[in-house]
């Protein structure tokens, strides 16, 4: 009987609950970098774009669902291969004379609005389309080559774009209590320029806790959805082929918050006769102390 106590009470300290824990005005500062490896007719082609970014919370409402502003502090680009580009707002105090570094400063001290439920799900984001205004504004030219680069850049850099993002960067949180071994799936689409929906399935593990981080360990499936949106021309033309893909997070069970996430997918994209081999890789880092 008191083995089997002893057992009970240690299966009820391993449960354990993974649920936001913010307060209405405190703010929090994430390093986030996206990375894209491809292959262009024989040319390796690598682009990256880092940035930071601060989220305030402005409401949490009693189920738990967050209200963040959030605002760009800096930005960084490099890409190689079929495009040439360096640029790093910390390090340049004015963009080099390229189209894309230029537009890309203009990230810098845009703010727009993200909700997120108590589990992780991104609900709405809402004023990014203003960031791909901000961005054409650094266009040479005249108004209707400006207006040209909005209307490109809107599909980058739009509210469903953003959403899709950081979707891709904070796993949904499991529900109720869970125990070391544990695993939970989810399913969500998200919209991407020019192909259209694409889905994401997932079935994520918990795999402990260590000095006070969950670590949360995920497997994920790609399939590109298509549908015939007129701002998605290769909607439904495109396909994704042996996709398959790792992520790994810790989250703070005192602090209810995400404090680091990596993650990689591999797949194949098939228009055509043609095949594309592409790696996607995403880092997200909470930062404790502004530098």
């Amino acid at each position: 009987m008191i083995l089997a106590l002893c057992a009970l009470l240690a299966f009820q300290e391993e449960a354990q609950e993974l649920r936001w824990k913010y307060a209405p005005g405190e703010v929090l500062r994430y390093a986030m970098s996206q990375k894209v490896s491809t292959d262009a007719g024989g040319v390796p082609v690598r682009q990256q774009l880092s940035t930071t970014v601060s989220l305030e919370v402005v409401e949490v409402d009693p189920a738990g669902a967050v209200t963040f502003r959030a605002r760009y502090e800096a930005v960084a680009a490099r890409a190689s291969g079929v495009q040439e580009v360096d640029y790093d707002s910390e390090r340049d105090r004015e963009p080099p004379d390229d189209p894309a570094a230029r537009m890309l400063s203009r990230l810098v001290g845009q703010s727009f609005t993200m909700g997120m439920g108590a589990d992780g799900r991104v609900l709405a984001v809402r004023g990014y389309d203003k960031v791909a205004d901000a961005m054409s504004q650094a266009v040479p030219g005249d108004e209707a080559v400006r207006a040209r680069a909005r209307q490109a850049l809107g599909q980058m850099f739009s509210d469903e774009a953003f959403k899709s993002r950081m979707q891709q960067m904070v796993p949904p949180l499991p529900t109720g209590k869970v125990k070391k071994g544990d695993t939970w799936s989810n399913e969500f689409a998200i919209g991407l320029p020019l192909v259209g929906q694409v889905g994401y399935r997932t079935r994520s593990r918990f795999s402990g806790v260590k000095d006070g981080l969950a670590a949360l360990d995920q497997e994920i499936q790609v399939e590109f959805k298509g549908g015939d949106e007129p701002d998605h021309p290769l909607a439904g033309q495109v396909q994704a082929r042996d996709s398959r893909g790792t992520s790994s997070a810790l989250f703070s069970i005192e602090r209810g918050r995400f404090v680091s996430q990596k993650a990689s997918i591999d797949l194949v994209l098939v228009l055509g006769k043609t095949s594309v081999p592409v790696r996607a890789e995403t880092e997200l880092r909470l930062l404790e102390r502004k530098p």
